[in-house]
């Protein structure tokens, strides 16, 4: 009877070792899945992200340089002669008009100066 009662024992252990073993794995691996899960996704994400990023900002950033200077030097150009020409023409008359009112008395005058010694001297 000992025999039997161990063997019934015996199997119901096995059964419920059986059993156990099966739950406390799935109860593992869920835990040990969804921890490594977490990690290894924010990981690679991270690393996807810092890819992707480079990338796509690599392109953008080719697309948008060669872009902007084709853009940049026709409008720059054009307005630069634009304003330049304003600019300098507005300075221009400005100095000129100083210097004239500088020199221009005394130039004046000076060639009135000699033109009458010429005439006064032919006549």
């Amino acid at each position: 009877m000992d025999r039997v009662v161990d063997g019934s024992v015996g199997r119901l252990a096995d059964r419920l070792a059986d059993r156990l073993a099966d739950i406390l794995a799935d109860i593992l691996a869920d835990r040990l899945a969804d921890m490594l899960a977490d990690r290894l996704a924010d990981r690679l994400a991270d690393i996807l992200a810092d890819i992707l990023a480079d990338r796509l900002a690599g392109r953008l950033a080719n697309r948008l340089a060669d872009r902007l200077a084709d853009r940049l030097a026709n409008r720059l150009a054009d307005r630069l002669a634009d304003r330049l020409v304003d600019r300098l023409a507005d300075r221009l008359a400005d100095r000129l008009a100083d210097r004239l009112a500088d020199r221009f008395p005394d130039i004046l005058a000076e060639r009135l100066a000699e033109r009458l010694a010429d005439r006064l001297a032919n006549r």
